[in-house]
């Protein structure tokens, strides 16, 4: 792998606002020196792709660093870069080109951070590596941002990895991975250069023609995603109407869509229920919600798009048992109550998941999130606690379930919830903290009407550290336990995420191996059916009497 431990750092970001004399002429210039390309690859017309090519070009100037110096950099154990853009879609697009091979001079192999272990960096590097394995964070505007105590963990197992982290960004970074960054790459905000030089490369106009055109238009940019531009800018299209389709983006055309419900709902918390016709439709958030949002650490998660590969379910899901049972009922269920129906008061829409660390309950909320195709809350316990005050604490667990109320129908998934514990004689050590914190975890989860289209999903690995009431019905009532899985659920979890490539893992395993060939022998490996579900995982079940 290119690079070298001890490689000198990167000089510190550039305090102005932008490089003396930065035009577009000086953009494409950059684009097209004599610096070793990251992929020989013919001309990119997606104009996405081009003005992100653009920003992070305008990073690199900015920080005096060439393409070759940031492939020394991800040459080097547990370098941490942040590449900044504030542009709508910076982060993604941003990762695509690194996918693609455009960002670094190599082939890159990219895992997000969140699921990298202590031992990937020995996992990972094959024979057959490719040039650079790089661990990634996106974060984009609208997403809430974790804790920073959340990325101070994932950001310690990355170092410990050894992988090099690039965290890409459209919104301030977490405090900690400020502080860690070797270099901070910024690309600044998607402007008139980056648009006119993405228009003279795509387009083929002349660059003072386009300017002046823009300088007329007076287009406020700051409202554009960075997708805008593919629709707008293209191979072809007459500069007046690539200009009048960027007038419309940014007068306010997008918003119409959700205008109605913003206006409605600026002024209130958003919480009223569902009506008939909101019930098959994700429900867009008020700028007061979106302040809400923010402020109680919760993640927003939209479900995954179905023709998207990355794309896990409930029903593709392996070794849930119960869990998997209830999650098909809920469906069901769910698009009656959607239609009209059913009352939510009959939908089972409650349910805590037990079981020990590695189970699964964590991917269990994001795959229910895409099989019942709504948007997904997430939460924990420590999110609620960790400013401390019980004010604080208090006005974040209210703001996650207002929230969960606003985006109705949504699932609300809160982990480790046995950290809300159980309420203790008032003789106790700050026993009024701990019972105040009990009791309006009581009063929030009370009632099916005041949370109607809100499913309440709670995980742990202590049920039984978990306050009685909280378990009663009309709460948690229903209660599932996923053990770790038996030799059948191992097999199935295999195939599942091995999917094509099980039939050539099997052909290259010893052929005299005794433990394979019973496997195939017991059904428990399906080469034809490598997506096949395990429903023989051993979960339990208890429920509570329903009313």
């Amino acid at each position: 792998m290119a690079g070298k431990l001890g490689s000198p750092k990167p000089a510190p970001r550039s305090k102005t606002k932008s490089a003396e004399g930065f035009d577009a002429d000086n953009i494409l210039g950059l684009m097209a020196s004599d610096e070793p390309e990251a992929k020989d690859a013919p001309p990119v017309q997606d104009a996405s792709a081009v003005a992100t090519q653009l920003l992070i070009d305008r990073a690199l100037a900015r920080a005096k660093i060439s393409r070759t110096d940031l492939g020394e950099m991800f040459g080097t154990s547990s370098t941490i870069i942040t590449l900044e853009a504030r542009a709508p879609g910076f982060a993604g697009a941003a990762l695509r080109l690194l996918d693609d091979g455009l960002l670094l001079p190599g082939s890159v192999e990219a895992t997000d951070m969140s699921t990298v272990r202590n031992w990937a960096s020995k996992m990972l590097r094959r024979s057959d590596s490719p040039d650079f394995i790089v661990a990634t964070a996106a974060l984009s505007m609208g997403d809430t941002l974790e804790a920073d105590v959340i990325y101070r963990r994932r950001l310690g197992i990355v170092m410990r990895s050894g992988l090099p982290l690039l965290v890409v960004s459209e919104v301030a970074v977490p405090t900690v991975i400020g502080l860690s960054a070797d270099a901070i790459l910024d690309g600044g905000i998607l402007d008139a250069e980056i648009v006119a030089a993405t228009m003279v490369q795509v387009m083929e106009e002349e660059a003072r023609r386009v300017r002046l055109a823009l300088d007329e238009a007076r287009l406020d940019l700051s409202r554009l995603d960075i997708a805008d531009l593919a629709v707008a800018i293209r191979p072809g299209l007459p500069l007046e109407r690539s200009i009048a389709i960027l007038k419309w983006l940014t007068s306010g055309g997008r918003a119409d869509q959700s205008s109605g419900r913003d206006k409605a709902g600026d002024g209130g918390g958003g919480s009223e229920p569902a009506d008939d016709d909101d019930r098959r439709s994700p429900r867009a958030l008020s700028k007061a919600d979106r302040k809400r949002l923010g402020e109680s650490g919760a993640e927003l998660i939209q479900p995954v798009a179905a023709d998207d590969l990355r794309r896990v379910t409930v029903e593709t899901l392996p070794g849930l048992g119960e869990a998997r049972d209830w999650a098909l009922d809920l469906k069901a269920d769910l698009a009656l109550w959607q239609d009209g129906g059913l009352g939510w008061g009959a939908v089972s829409s409650r349910l805590l998941l037990s079981g020990p660390p590695g189970t699964g309950k964590t991917t269990f909320a994001s795959a229910l999130c895409n099989t019942l195709d709504i948007p997904l809350l997430a939460t924990s316990v420590s999110t609620f606690l960790e400013r401390g005050h019980l004010g604080d604490v208090l006005k974040r667990m209210t703001a996650s379930f207002d929230i969960a109320k606003a985006l109705a129908p949504c699932v609300l998934f809160i982990d480790e919830a046995d950290g809300i514990g159980q309420r203790v004689s008032m003789d106790r050590d700050y026993a009024d903290y701990w019972n105040a914190v009990v009791n309006k975890a009581l009063e929030l989860m009370d009632g099916r009407v005041k949370t109607e289209g809100v499913v309440i999903v709670g995980a742990t690995n202590r049920p039984d550290q978990i306050e009685p009431a909280l378990r009663r019905s009309g709460r948690w009532e229903r209660h599932v336990a996923i053990p770790m899985p038996d030799r059948k659920a191992l097999a199935a979890i295999l195939a599942h995420h091995l999917g094509a490539d099980l039939e050539g893992v099997l052909a290259s395993a010893p052929p005299k191996s005794p433990i394979l060939a019973n496997s195939v022998h017991d059904g428990e490996i399906d080469v034809g059916s490598a997506e096949r579900n395990s429903d023989d995982s051993g979960a339990t079940t208890s429920e509570e009497p329903r009313p």
